[in-house]
């Protein structure tokens, strides 16, 4: 039975429905409470790796500074008698910066692209368990790194010309981790596979996300508010492994739907 073409549908040999935030943010909640504990724990370890990358990290700033034979104390308050050591210190601690930040990234890029394979899996009826999903990933890893910078860099660019170009672009390569894990595309491939796919969705997909970063904006506004100290600390911590399947989520909900229309 033929569908009929939504208002304001492209028509043609190549027309599609358009997506909807209403249907993204209603498939998002229904897949997520259907694998709450599963996503849940998985992210929360993902939290906890990113915390201990950056509790070393904090721990070998201190071994740097004896390193120079320096501390807190002597660079704060007295800068002029630290003045000979002050620019090695400088570049010790930068590398140490750019490393935590780059072990950062790719145990985020693990996890998500883990997260992906696994909401895909069970959208197609598929039970693939997360050493599966975390196995396909790491294979995919380089071609994931090298696509994500790649997409990256060009929106960086984007946004420094002008912010609206930028989103735009933003907008394009939205489902470039998808094409990645789930069809093996490389870097140029991802980002080309992943413009085709967002085509006539950049809107839907740029409100859904402007919708959600005002629900995280309100959540973390309430939770200032209400909670205090170290008890703000713990709970924005559970909070960021509460949302952070979200958007691997809706993402891959995304690429199903266009990926099947464009078939």
């Amino acid at each position: 039975m033929a569908v009929e073409p939504l208002p304001g549908e492209i028509q043609g040999p190549m027309a599609r429905e358009r997506l909807r935030v209403a249907w993204i943010v209603e498939e998002t909640i229904s897949f997520y409470k259907k694998h709450f504990v599963s996503l849940f724990v998985v992210f929360l370890l993902a939290d906890v790796a990113v915390w201990m990358v950056q509790f070393y990290s904090g721990a070998q700033m201190a071994n740097v500074l004896e390193k120079h034979g320096l501390n807190y104390t002597d660079v704060l308050l007295h800068p002029e008698q630290s003045a000979s050591e002050l620019v090695p210190l400088l570049v010790d601690l930068l590398a140490l910066f750019l490393l935590m930040l780059v072990v950062v990234y790719l145990v985020s890029l693990v996890f998500h692209g883990a997260a992906i394979r696994y909401v895909y899996d069970r959208l197609q009826g598929s039970e693939s368990d997360w050493l599966q999903c975390f196995s396909e990933c790491l294979r995919k890893l380089p071609l994931l790194v090298g696509a994500t910078i790649a997409a990256g860099l060009i929106v960086g660019l984007g946004l420094l010309a002008l912010v609206v170009p930028g989103l735009v672009v933003l907008m394009m390569f939205v489902l470039v981790p998808q094409t990645v894990i789930l069809e093996g595309k490389g870097p140029m491939g991802a980002l080309s596979r992943s413009n085709q796919l967002t085509s006539g969705n950049k809107m839907t997909i740029f409100l859904f996300f402007l919708f959600w970063a005002v629900v995280l904006l309100l959540f973390y506004m309430i939770v200032e508010m209400m909670m205090p100290g170290r008890s703000l600390e713990v709970t924005e911590f559970v909070a960021s492994a509460l949302f952070a399947p979200v958007l691997p989520v809706a993402t891959t909900l995304m690429y199903r739907r266009v990926s099947e229309q464009a078939a």
